[in-house]
């Protein structure tokens, strides 16, 4: 049989990727200027914000990356366990994806309540510092749980030989979020605070729909749900020879170091 790549199926797997990355853009970029503004050390003309510091802002920065440390492996051994009438990863996308866009909303509606004349003055800014903290911890908790569930359908759905030019397409589409949201970011933001936030929610929304629709996991993964009920991932590894072994651990550390260098720009770019 001559097998080829479903374009048209991974392009629509790739708008899930495409809604990820827009959001996370957004935020990366927001975020820290929220943190930081109203600090004498930190120049944000007419923006209002908690007035933290950049070591802090660094911190809280990294809260993503701790969520997903924790639930990414969770709940992918949870999804390949499951299976209900609309697949075994739609579920985790349907229910988490609302509940981060909602939570992204609002995270400029809780800046809004930052009166101008206390901009800056973190420690008279209680009740708004604890329910911007409350709307990204929901955001990001959120965002990561149901993040493995999206990319986990390009594997499920593509045969082995065309998983690298799958991923291709998927990693595109994330670069077209990232760009229209790095590009559009500043023009939206001239409109109002708000924009920025309800426009990448809307782009997530369209793209969890297109996922709802156009995008169906087959009957027979079913079945694979309940082949293993242990951690199959280990499990491979252990059973992979001393070399491989090596080679992927040198793999993983590249993975690391590339992250911790990204996030770092990704995180004060906007600054």
């Amino acid at each position: 049989m001559n097998l080829k790549l479903d374009y048209k199926k991974t392009f629509l797997i790739g708008f899930g990727f495409f809604g990820i990355s827009v959001l996370w853009t957004l935020y990366n970029a927001y975020v820290p200027i929220y943190l930081q503004a109203g600090s004498l050390a930190f120049d944000a003309p007419g923006e209002v914000g908690f007035g933290l510091g950049a070591g802090l802002t660094g911190v809280i920065m990294t809260l993503d990356n701790i969520a997903a440390f924790f639930l990414l492996p969770l709940i992918g051994v949870w999804s390949d366990r499951v299976w209900t009438r609309f697949g075994r990863r739609m579920p985790f996308i349907l229910v988490l994806a609302p509940i981060s866009i909602v939570a992204f909303v609002l995270i400029p509606v809780t800046v809004q309540m930052i009166p101008p004349e206390l901009s800056g003055q973190v420690e008279r800014l209680g009740t708004p510092l604890a329910l911007f903290m409350i709307a990204i911890g929901v955001f990001l908790t959120a965002m990561a749980s149901f993040r493995t569930p999206v990319i986990a359908l390009m594997p499920d759905l593509t045969p082995s030989p065309f998983r690298s030019q799958a991923n291709g397409v998927i990693n595109l589409m994330g670069g077209v979020g990232t760009l229209i949201a790095t590009l559009g970011s500043g023009i939206l933001y001239g409109m109002g605070r708000m924009v920025p936030f309800v426009f990448g929610g809307v782009l997530m929304a369209a793209a969890v729909l297109m996922l709802y629709f156009f995008v169906k996991e087959p009957r027979e993964l079913e079945a694979a749900a309940h082949e293993d009920e242990g951690l199959g991932a280990l499990r491979g590894v252990k059973r992979v020879s001393p070399e491989a072994r090596r080679s992927l651990a040198f793999l993983m550390g590249a993975i690391f170091c590339w992250f911790v260098g990204y996030n770092a720009v990704e995180t004060f770019l906007s600054s």
